[in-house]
């Protein structure tokens, strides 16, 4: 028995499915899985509507960094700064820091379909990022939906429709 991932769509109207075989999840929270006692471990947020970057900042304190890395992005984003979360990683050897971005709005929609089926508490991870990874080898993987994968680095990768 293993314990279960959770698969967030790219589409609105798509519920949440357990991955990899696509069983949906019920509006109760009940699965195959959690019914045999399996336990959500991870909700898989499609990596095609993030951004995955490492950014270079000079600031070294937290809260400096959380100040900083939104307007080193400015430029790589759509929309108002405003309207994006950002999660940074830890520093790298470079001097980087990896950094995830996604809209309020697809959070709002992913933190709303998993609190409906009593599970608001599963942290989220980049679907690319739940992929296994090798230096110098990319790993692809196309989930419930369609939509494609790749990991490309520790940090990094990049999804697709």
């Amino acid at each position: 028995m293993r314990d279960g991932l959770i698969h967030l769509s790219v589409d609105a109207a798509e519920p949440p499915v357990w991955w990899p075989d696509g069983t949906p999840i019920s509006a109760a929270g009940e699965s195959p899985q959690a019914a045999a006692g399996g336990a959500a471990r991870c909700a898989l947020a499609p990596t095609s509507r993030l951004l995955l970057q490492p950014v270079r900042v000079p600031a070294r304190r937290r809260s400096a960094l959380a100040r900083a890395v939104p307007f080193a992005l400015e430029e790589s984003l759509p929309g108002e700064v405003e309207d994006y979360a950002f999660t940074i990683g830890p520093r790298q050897d470079d001097g980087t820091v990896p950094v995830v971005v996604a809209a309020r709005a697809d959070l709002g929609r992913w933190r709303a379909q998993l609190a409906e089926r009593g599970l608001a508490e599963v942290p989220l991870l980049p679907a690319c990022l739940a992929l296994a990874w090798e230096p110098g080898c990319w790993t692809v993987a196309v989930g419930p939906g369609g939509e494609a994968s790749v990991r490309t680095g520790r940090w990094s990768g990049w999804g697709c429709e």
